[in-house]
């Protein structure tokens, strides 16, 4: 698969196969959870590759470090701390 790949982007950025999916993922929703980006990863790719919380999650804080993503938490109806991930505004072009 082509995750493991680097390409050369914005600002001089690498990035990998899989950090373009989830900013494509994200960009494609008006906001969206990490466990969400999961599912629609598991869903595409079944039974070939499986999207762990493990390789999600830090691969969501480092693109949202890098200011390419911003996040928005709240409490959700069961009382649940959820964050949203959004794709920061001029990279959304």
């Amino acid at each position: 698969m082509f995750f493991g790949k680097r390409f050369s982007g914005y600002r001089g950025e690498a990035f990998s196969g899989l950090d373009l999916l989830v900013l494509s993922i994200i960009r494609s929703h008006e906001g969206i959870s990490g466990y969400k980006i999961s599912q629609v990863i598991n869903r595409k790719f079944k039974p070939m590759w499986r999207a762990s919380p493990g390789t999600i999650y830090p691969l969501l804080n480092r693109l949202n470090d890098k200011g390419f993503v911003e996040t928005e938490e709240f409490i959700d109806k069961n009382n649940r701390k959820k964050k949203i991930y959004r794709i920061k505004g001029r990279i959304q072009a």
